[in-house]
């Protein structure tokens, strides 16, 4: 966090948007605050997942911790729009892709996802597709 904290002066940023749901960079997100800041925790962690972080300093600087599990998308709005931008070439989703599984190791992708050792999975009707 000594590079937030050089980059803005010593003050830190207003919000911290954490999207890979890994526990250290949801509890470290709190340290790169400035007072009155925000951490929004955009990627879902492994279930049962604990983040570390000083309820004192969250307290004491008036920052908060959000969650936004697809924030406040309109699912009739919002994707049509992404599509046309994916096909348009200026959204890149393969290289988001953690997991490919067939439609028969359904059960597999969802531990997989559960347990963190995959980030974005798809499902696929065939293997190979």
């Amino acid at each position: 966090m000594a590079t937030v904290r050089a980059l803005t002066g010593g003050r830190g940023v207003d919000a911290a948007f954490v999207t890979v749901g890994a526990p250290a960079a949801i509890g470290g997100a709190a340290a790169a605050l400035a007072a009155g800041g925000a951490v929004v925790v955009v990627g879902m962690p492994p279930s049962g997942t604990v983040a570390g972080y000083d309820p004192t300093t969250l307290a004491a600087m008036n920052q908060r911790i959000l969650g936004s599990r697809m924030g406040e998308t309109v699912l009739a709005r919002d994707i049509p729009w992404l599509i046309d931008r994916w096909r348009a070439g200026r959204l890149k989703l393969a290289e988001l892709v953690s997991g490919r599984y067939p439609l028969e190791r359904l059960d597999e992708a969802f531990a997989a996802t559960r347990s963190g050792a995959a980030r974005r999975t798809v499902i696929v009707m065939r293997e190979g597709a």
